[in-house]
């Protein structure tokens, strides 16, 4: 019988060693090993989608997809009191999807990030959309059960309240209309903020992996 096959492991170079990190599913959770030129040096249990590991000189931030894959494995570089820390990426197994994701990430930054605004436009025309009809569908045919109410007559004690004589606020029209629509306009701002963010973070990672291979300083996190 042959032996399962060994699980992938995303790899980073750094200070002359080879950083390696491999998860796997246990149970309902996760567990994410690190190794250092081979031996392994700390494995932790995911918390909720995230797990820090230690080793090598660098802290190592992994996030989960919901079926417990590899999203994103960041190493924090250990900095002196005072200094700001640097991010590095990890290399995505060979072959993987992950691969693909980060190559597409690579060489269209832009494109990538902007599937934070399709999923919010979607959840968006979804809420629209889908639960009105779904709703409008369904409720017609439910067969509600009649339940009288009890008739019940309390008397409640009359408690005066003070009574406070508070300015009467106009809010332009135009900021009305703002804040009455918020609710469909604000995700996608919010979607579009983080996607900017992503951007900027991977360019960062990027500038920072090809600095290291120049032998230059990598740039810290608000560089």
């Amino acid at each position: 019988m042959s032996s399962p096959n060994p699980p992938a492991r995303w790899t980073l170079a750094y200070d002359g060693q080879r950083i390696e990190l491999e998860s796997t599913t246990a149970g309902l959770g996760t567990v994410s090993r690190l190794f250092v030129d081979g031996e392994q040096v700390d494995e932790q249990r995911a918390k909720g989608d995230r797990a820090t590991l230690t080793g090598g000189g660098v802290t190592v931030r992994v996030r989960f997809t919901w079926l417990g894959g590899v999203r994103e494995c960041i190493a924090v570089l250990d900095a002196a009191e005072g200094e700001q820390a640097v991010e590095l990426a990890f290399s995505p197994p060979a072959g993987s999807r992950a691969e693909k994701l980060e190559a597409l990430a690579r060489e269209r930054p832009a494109l990538y990030a902007s599937r934070h605004v399709a999923i919010a436009a979607g959840k968006l025309l979804f809420g629209v959309l889908g639960i009105g009809a779904l709703l409008g569908l369904l409720l017609p045919r439910i067969p509600f059960p009649s339940i009288p109410s009890p008739d019940v007559d309390v008397d409640l004690p009359s408690i005066p309240l003070p009574s406070i004589d508070l300015p009467d606020v106009t809010l332009p029209g135009w900021v009305e209309a703002i804040l009455s629509t918020a609710k469909w306009w604000a995700p996608i701002v919010v979607a579009i903020v983080i996607a900017a963010g992503e951007v900027e973070k991977r360019r960062r990672r990027q500038e920072n992996a090809r600095r290291r291979h120049d032998g230059q300083d990598p740039v810290d996190a608000d560089g």
